[in-house]
């Protein structure tokens, strides 16, 4: 809460909550459920999501996290963009993401494919991940990734709900507040060997969940997965 009724608004807002507290202690984390689940489906489209343990919004390779995201999906130059959409016109929709909290996150690939091509799609998404391990990111890829995330977190000062969703973020995570400037710097700063030592850490096929809702199942998988 922000402005000059702040502390007349705070007791309305905690009875409202019904006087609940946090609890001293977090409960335990959820196990990793790796492996390839499939949820049958008369749909018209395969919704395919491809995760894999990310880390969490304090870590310091979130920057890292940030531009391999973009690199892999985060744009429409990014990999599987071009790759997926613009070469093979497998998919209208396809992208990578984050989610990230306190203590833990995940990279996801994700895409919306006729079930026709499928398993072309899985084939893409595994092949990306192979050869961002053998021949990790360009020089110009990471390039144009940083200036895309600076780019979006300058237009986003144009937006009063992202700066205050920034604020309240950093004021939950680190109890202090990050300057744009501040960001744009950390942006700035993370090398090549950041990126590519997340790339190892980070896409392991051991630790990958497979997540698919449509009319599919384990033989429509390509051979590289079935096993």
């Amino acid at each position: 809460m922000a402005g000059p009724s702040a502390g007349a608004a705070h007791p309305r807002a905690a009875r409202g909550r019904g006087g609940a507290r946090p609890p001293d202690h977090p409960g335990p984390l959820p196990g990793l459920q790796p492996g390839i689940h499939m949820h049958s489906r008369p749909l018209e489209q395969v919704q395919v999501v491809m995760g894999f343990p990310g880390v969490s919004d304090t870590a310091p390779e979130r920057y890292a996290l940030y531009l391999l995201n973009d690199i892999v999906g985060g744009s429409m130059s990014s990999r599987l963009f071009q790759e997926v959409r613009e070469r093979q016109g497998l998919v209208y929709s396809v992208h990578s993401g984050t989610q990230q909290y306190r203590d833990t996150g995940i990279l996801y690939f994700y895409a919306g494919t006729d079930p026709a091509n499928f398993g072309k799609v899985l084939k893409a998404f595994v092949r990306e991940v192979r050869a961002l391990k053998k021949d990790g990111v360009t020089a110009e890829e990471l390039r144009r990734a940083k200036d895309h995330l600076k780019g979006n977190l300058l237009l986003s000062l144009e937006s009063s709900s992202s700066r205050m969703n920034r604020l309240a973020k950093q004021e939950l995570r680190f109890g202090a507040f990050h300057s744009i400037e501040n960001m744009l710097e950390e942006i700035d700063a993370v090398p090549p060997e950041a990126v590519e030592a997340l790339i190892h850490r980070v896409l392991d096929e051991e630790q990958m969940a497979l997540v698919t809702l449509g009319p599919v199942d384990k033989r429509n998988l390509p051979r590289e997965m079935a096993a």
